[in-house]
């Protein structure tokens, strides 16, 4: 039963009878709306009993593949903060909510950090996957939270608005917050000291899906042809339709409503059809419903004491230029898309680096080679330079207090990055600072790579992370 799922109304109807809606938010951060995963256990508790009485743990989907994976039954905050049960402020269970649920404490994983590793994969799933019985299994976290880390949103001001079928819009905030209109909630975040200031997504994208599937046969067949994507080909008919798409407004609502407020009733309406629309105004409204909906969002983590000055797009719906446009405008705020706006995968990878890190309670230390090149030029600049001169000046960083420092040490090293391009230098500077806003020690090496442990790949823009994640996995941490 996903998120989108709204059998649950009446459980969490029932539960508003029990404890107030503001009560239940000030426990666990969290609305009380049947999206949540409680609602649907609830569900199958009344609407199922022998299903129910057979259950044994509720868990995310997440817990179920690391157990598969690792045969720990293990919860790491966010997504234990995502079942609506946890208290965000001391990451524990809510007992006055799983009062008011009866959800029986014993049926719940145990709570981790999602850096904490768990040990190895099984032997089973080892021999099923190929991968070496010794690959190391971190707990994880949820997808907006490592979407964000990914994305590099992590100082004051930054918001991340990750488009997909939902529209989660994060912010990470050094303290738990409360928005006073409940319309954003509080969730533990990826990084164990910090907390995510977020509405969890209500239907975005899957709005746009909706449309181009039942609406633009002609758009699909002509990217079934290999003729051009059909998003950009509804997007640039609707980029003829002035803003505002001629009084046409679409509220975001067809599973239910998390902005301008969270009602699990609410379905989506286009309002002001006339005989003067098209097709083309009622794309344009969809796209400007949603940014409306972001506004919403924004105003609330405004109220609830965040400074928000800059919006970073990821997902698949960052890759529209017309609806960035859109955002930048109703919002207000500049916007900034990453060159890969895939940044889930991103933050599970600085999560794996935080992992090591936890396990082996050392110091990240990082080695530097700059090849100025990019693409598939790096190798072969890499193996040019590597193979007969083992160290190269890397650029000078001590300006942003970063320790460098000769390459005597390569065989301590934690790390090896090699930085393609000056972009992946920005990236070292942001892993750098970043690291430190989290207590976490650096030193960076100015030396090349030795030829047998050359890394060749291209890194994007401001992280310069999926390097470090292929160095960890080279110097099997």
């Amino acid at each position: 039963m996903i998120w989108m799922d709204r059998r649950a109304e009446e459980q969490s109807a029932a539960l508003a009878k029990a404890m107030s809606p503001e009560e239940f938010y000030r426990n666990v951060g969290a609305n009380l709306d049947s999206s949540h995963a409680v609602f649907k256990a609830l569900w199958v508790r009344d609407e199922e009993p022998e299903l129910w009485k057979d259950a044994a743990t509720l868990m995310s989907p997440g817990t179920y593949a690391l157990r598969s994976v690792s045969g720990v039954t293990a919860v790491d905050y966010s997504n234990a903060s995502s079942l609506a049960l946890l208290d965000p402020r001391s990451r524990t269970w809510s007992e006055p909510v799983l009062d008011a649920t009866g959800i029986d404490r014993s049926m719940l994983p145990e709570l981790a950090a999602g850096t904490q590793p768990v040990g190895a994969i099984t032997a089973a799933f080892a021999e099923a996957t190929g991968l070496s019985p010794s690959t190391q299994v971190a707990v994880g976290c949820g997808d907006e939270m490592a979407a964000t880390l990914g994305a590099g949103v992590f100082s004051p001001g930054e918001v991340c608005d990750v488009v997909g079928t939902a529209e989660p819009v994060c912010a990470a905030s050094a303290e738990p917050r409360e928005d006073p209109t409940m319309l954003v909630e509080c969730h533990p975040h990826a990084d164990p000291d910090a907390w995510l200031l977020e509405n969890p997504g209500f239907v975005s994208g899957g709005n746009l899906r909706w449309w181009r599937d039942q609406f633009a046969p002609i758009e699909r067949s002509a990217e079934a042809e290999g003729l051009g994507d059909a998003y950009d080909f509804l997007s640039k008919e609707a980029s003829t339709v002035p803003a505002g798409a001629e009084g046409l407004v679409f509220l975001p609502c067809m599973q239910g409503a998390m902005a301008p407020e969270w009602n699990g009733a609410a379905r989506g309406v286009f309002y002001g059809l006339t005989l003067a629309h098209t097709r083309d105004h009622m794309t344009r409204s969809i796209l400007e419903g949603s940014a409306f909906a972001l506004r919403d969002i924004l105003s609330a983590m405004r109220d609830a004491g965040l400074d928000v000055r800059r919006l970073t797009i990821v997902g698949g719906g960052a890759k529209g230029a017309l609806w960035r446009q859109i955002k930048a405008d109703v919002t207000g705020l500049p916007v900034r898309v990453p060159s890969s706006v895939e940044t889930t995968a991103t933050g599970a990878a600085i999560q794996d680096i935080l992992k090591v890190l936890g396990r082996r309670r050392a110091r990240l230390e990082i080695l530097i080679h700059p090849v100025p090149v990019q693409g598939e030029g790096a190798a072969a600049a890499i193996a040019a330079t590597g193979r007969n001169e083992r160290y190269l000046p890397a650029a000078d960083l001590t300006g942003v207090g970063v320790t460098t420092i000769g390459g005597a040490a390569v065989a301590r090293a934690d790390v090896v990055v090699v930085a393609v391009g000056f972009s992946a230098l920005v990236g070292v500077v942001f892993l750098s600072l970043w690291s430190a806003a989290h207590r976490l020690r650096i030193t960076l090496y100015d030396i090349g790579v030795r030829a047998d442990t050359a890394v060749a790949t291209a890194v994007y823009s401001t992280a310069g992370l999926a390097s470090i994640a292929a160095a960890a996995i080279l110097f099997r941490l």
